[in-house]
């Protein structure tokens, strides 16, 4: 995989298609980019923002979730502002866990263990915002794509 350049960020940002957005950041990806770029909306901030804590997360939690059923894309900061992130294509999961406990009997299985299990999992790590849109499965693994506050 190639690695993100800010020129492509650029490009993205101003060429390419918005693919998210929230209250706090845009994300922009090129259609034949492996990268996305996450624009925080507060981008002349460094210690502020949600970029900021997102990289902070980022490498508190590479290496604990490099491996195994629940991991997160690779990341870098390119300037102040913009993370560029490895684009993981996948599906949303089910649901199912906005429940107090899961009794959907769905067929959304990871690794044996119902999404809301693997959930409970994902919030031991102290990652907020957990909900489907902020995850992909893929192959039985589940990508936590948006680690910020």
């Amino acid at each position: 995989m190639s690695l993100p350049t800010l020129e492509e960020a650029e490009q993205a940002i101003t060429l390419g298609k918005r693919i998210g957005s929230g209250a706090f950041r845009n994300v922009y990806r090129l259609n034949t980019s492996k990268w996305v770029y996450k624009v925080d909306h507060n981008k002349g901030d460094t210690d502020f923002g949600t970029n900021s804590a997102e990289i902070k997360n980022f490498y508190r939690l590479c290496d604990i979730l490099s491996s195994g059923n629940v991991r997160i894309p690779k990341m870098q900061m390119l300037s102040t502002g913009v993370i560029a992130a490895e684009y993981i294509e996948g599906r949303i999961p089910e649901d199912c866990f906005w429940l107090s406990s899961c009794e959907c009997k769905k067929d959304d299985l990871i690794d044996g263990e119902c999404w809301y299990k693997v959930t409970t999992k994902i919030l031991r790590f102290k990652i907020a915002d957990v909900q489907p849109s902020n995850v992909r499965i893929v192959d039985n693994v589940v990508y936590v794509i948006d680690l910020g506050a």
